[in-house]
């Protein structure tokens, strides 16, 4: 082999090693992220209200997203994910706790009458009845570690939970 030849394919071979280990930014990272309007809190036995200012600003806040139509999701995902925040979160103060709870308006007396007793959860509960908030915040995405994140009290998105540690 030409050494012009050997040195072109140990340079390609170069750029693609360390092309493989180039992980691309977030897209999600710095993005603003807004409760919107249409979106409604939970609380007390299912009286819905509108969102009031104090989950809107003005402190760190984690965000979950979860199918509340799926006993799967309910046991196994928001009530689990839930235990395990407010178990890292115990003495930190100025944090809030948000689950957004997916619910076509279809399915929204199946959730009332079935699904809202399974819900075991401490964290502020928000229905969404048409996917509103990944949409108005475009944070629609399948893989499934973007559906908890940390937001800022710029509501800067940093989607970094994990780190959260008790004071």
């Amino acid at each position: 082999m030409k050494p012009t030849k050997f040195i072109l394919l140990l340079w390609s071979f170069g750029t693609i090693a360390t092309s493989c280990h180039h992980k691309p930014k977030d897209p999600f990272i710095g993005k603003q992220i807004h409760l919107d309007k249409e979106l409604k809190l939970i609380f007390n036995q299912l009286v819905i209200q509108d969102i009031p200012d104090s989950l809107q600003k003005g402190k760190y806040r984690i965000i979950t997203i979860h199918d509340a139509t799926c006993p799967k999701c309910i046991y196994g995902k928001l009530n689990l994910v839930d235990q395990e925040l407010f178990s890292r979160l115990h003495g930190i103060d100025k944090m809030d706790v948000i689950h957004i709870l997916n619910i076509q308006p279809g399915d929204s007396l199946y959730f009332r009458n079935k699904m809202y007793a399974q819900v075991k959860v401490q964290g502020e509960l928000i229905w969404d009845r048409n996917f509103i908030f990944e949409e108005s915040n475009e944070l629609f995405t399948p893989d499934e570690s973007k559906r908890v994140f940390l937001v800022d009290p710029q509501q800067q998105d940093l989607n970094d939970w994990r780190s959260i540690t008790r004071s």
